[in-house]
């Protein structure tokens, strides 16, 4: 981790992430697509369903770190989580080549069910039952 910190610092990286449009969004801003935006990620590769935003890192990266913290979670309720079906969210992401979004990424815990337990490996495409 401190060789991830120390690239912050040096490099000043900056990150284009993908955040979807949610339900009012999408029907505002693309009225012939008639999906909810769970049913969006479960039938193909969301591009025109949100935004690239970006995140700059700060030099001091306890700062950088708090202000990704305080972004929301989980903004969407999958019904498909409530179900007890979280993983088939992850799995939809894989198969249709559709990038976490980042309130995915940000609570990692929002991939573990608690039915039975599947991690997914960031060192590769795999998902892993414990």
């Amino acid at each position: 981790m401190s060789s991830i910190k120390n690239s912050l610092k040096i490099f000043q990286l900056e990150f284009g992430v993908f955040v979807p449009y949610d339900d009012e969004q999408l029907k505002t801003l693309l009225p012939d697509n008639k999906l909810s935006h769970e049913l969006n990620l479960f039938t193909h590769e969301l591009y025109e369903e949100g935004y690239q935003s970006e995140i700059k890192t700060e030099k001091d990266f306890s700062v950088f770190k708090g202000k990704a913290l305080k972004k929301p979670k989980i903004p969407h309720q999958y019904r498909t989580v409530v179900c007890g079906h979280g993983y088939l969210v992850l799995l939809a992401h894989i198969y249709f080549k559709t990038p976490l979004f980042p309130f995915e990424w940000r609570n990692i815990n929002y991939h573990i069910v608690k039915v039975r337990q599947f991690v997914f490996s960031p060192k590769s495409t795999t998902v892993i039952a414990r």
